[in-house]
């Protein structure tokens, strides 16, 4: 992401839910990142807390993802699922694609 331009703040992988949403908010960051590796519960948890915060930061997961969960993953309002091996250009289209929807309301 930081090839691509973006600032990277590295939360590390202990955070629990609200570490993460907290670190999101101090930082006012406009993207969170989540490696999934079987943590689904934790993306649900941090996106049920980001909906009680207008215009808070995008909730993006990635990793060892299987495809039938993608479908249920955005359903429960995670703004991108990215399985291994998404091309980085993909990901930072995504992101940069999902800021100019935003800025445009």
């Amino acid at each position: 992401m930081r090839d691509a331009g973006m600032e990277v703040i590295y939360g590390g992988t202990a955070l629990n839910v609200d570490e993460i949403v907290n670190a999101a908010i101090q930082e006012d960051v406009d993207v969170i990142g989540l490696s999934m590796y079987g943590r689904f519960s934790v993306a649900y948890k941090v996106q049920e807390k980001l909906r009680n915060l207008p215009g808070g930061p995008f909730l993006v997961v990635g990793g060892t993802v299987p495809p039938q969960d993608v479908k249920t993953l955005k359903e429960a309002g995670i703004d991108g699922v990215f399985v291994s091996g998404t091309s980085l250009d993909t990901i930072v289209g995504f992101i940069r694609d999902k800021f100019k929807t935003r800025e445009s309301k």
